[in-house]
């Protein structure tokens, strides 16, 4: 079976790898995308899509169609909030929670994998922990069971 794996670190052995699993060991270890702390990784299988954040002080969602060898070929690139830090994915519309901006981003994905119409959600406020939850700090979100409603919660 293959997996991707994403790497939270920078420099040339940063990235997107690709390892399948024999016997319970890792094997044919191969790095397909060099990428700045790509630390959140969204497969869809039926689209043969692949999308990655890069966690880097200014943020970057990455969107890659995946190819027939497991590559990737990237097919769109967009701006985030600082540190994204969660991927979520309704059909066309992908939402990312960013960690240190505090806010969601919201693209709608076209056909061919390009991403557009960045909207973005910030959460505002802050909590009883004032050196851990100083501001806001959006960490997650998902849809909820009918896909109706995106619910985001926040450390801040």
């Amino acid at each position: 079976m293959q997996y991707y794996i994403g790497t939270n670190n920078k420099g040339d052995d940063a990235g997107i790898y690709s390892v399948t699993v024999k016997g319970g060991k890792i094997d044919n270890k191969r790095q397909l995308v060099q990428l700045n702390n790509a630390t959140w990784l969204d497969y869809n299988s039926s689209k043969k899509q692949l999308l990655a954040t890069s966690t880097v002080r200014k943020g970057s969602l990455h969107a890659y169609k995946v190819a027939e060898d497991g590559g990737l070929n990237e097919t769109g690139k967009s701006a985030a909030g600082a540190a994204p830090c969660y991927i979520c994915r309704n059909e066309d519309r992908i939402h990312v929670a960013n960690y240190s901006s505090g806010n969601i981003s919201s693209y709608v994905m076209d056909e061919k994998g390009a991403l557009s119409d960045q909207v973005l959600f910030q959460h505002e406020g802050s909590s009883i922990n004032q050196r851990r939850q100083e501001q806001a700090h959006a960490h997650q979100i998902v849809f909820a069971p009918d896909r109706q409603w995106a619910l985001s919660c926040d450390l801040g």
